[in-house]
Order: C-alpha cells, then structure tokens, then sequence
C-alpha cells in the first residue's frame, strides 16, 4: 500500500485479489453467489477488514479500532481493481470513558470512467491499548 498523507488525511491505494477473496469465503464461510464467477465482488467485511488494517498502519501497535461505523455503501469493489483508503486527522475525544479515544474518518473512492467515486464512508473510534496515542490530537468539544 502506498500512503500519502495530505491536510492531515492519509491516503493509501489497495486491491482485493482473487485470492483474498476466496480466503475471506474459506474463513467466513460465506459463499453468496455475489462474491463468485466473472462478476465477481469483493466481500464488504473483507473491505473492511482491510480498512482495520490501515487504520492499524496509521496509529500502530498500541490502538486499534473499537468501533467501525459505516454511513453508506455505494459501488461494490472488484477483485484486483485499485482502491483508496482515505484517513482524516485523528480527534480525541474529551471525557471520554477510555482516555486518549479518538474519532477518524475515513472514505473509500476508487476510479470510474476517470473520476474518483465513492464505495464507502464512515467514522471510526480508536483506543489506545497501551500508551497514549501518537496522533495529530485536537481536543473536541
């Protein structure tokens, strides 16, 4: 994954492979027809298994995502079809029940007919596990 990071968000461009997808089903055991044969769709938890990933890349090994919130889903990504896993700036939550919380949002785009679209888009919180974060920290009020 290549990563560039831009007004404090983080890019970063992915692909689902053949392969990834028929672990994901072996693992899951979800063999929806959707996810098979040549129109084939990557799995939405394996998407957003891969949205964990960059979050972890992010903010490492001492935070991981307590809660993935996604707001809507709009295209299906394709095996082996380029896609980008945007990151916004971390914002820590004040009063929070686990100190050092944050809030990221996150977009998913890929390219269609030479414009970037949306998959997805959410919100995430991020905990630490350990030490503090660190993070780009702005104090919500």
């Amino acid at each position: 994954m290549s990563t560039v990071d831009r007004d404090g968000w983080s890019f970063g461009s992915q692909v689902i492979t053949n392969e990834e997808i028929d672990q994901y089903a072996k693992a899951t055991g979800d063999w929806n027809a959707l996810h098979f044969g040549p129109d084939r769709i990557a799995h939405g938890g394996l998407l957003i298994g891969k949205l964990s990933a960059a979050i972890w890349r992010r903010y490492g090994d001492n935070t991981k995502a307590l809660r993935i919130s996604v707001d809507d889903i709009k295209r299906p990504v394709m095996p082996d079809e380029p896609f980008v896993i945007a990151l916004g700036p971390a914002i820590v939550l004040a009063g929070a029940a686990v100190p050092g919380s944050a809030t990221v949002d996150f977009r998913v785009t890929k390219t269609v007919n030479g414009r970037d679209k949306d998959v997805l888009w959410g919100q995430t919180t991020v905990v630490p596990t350990k030490d503090a974060f660190a993070l780009n920290k702005v104090v919500a009020s």
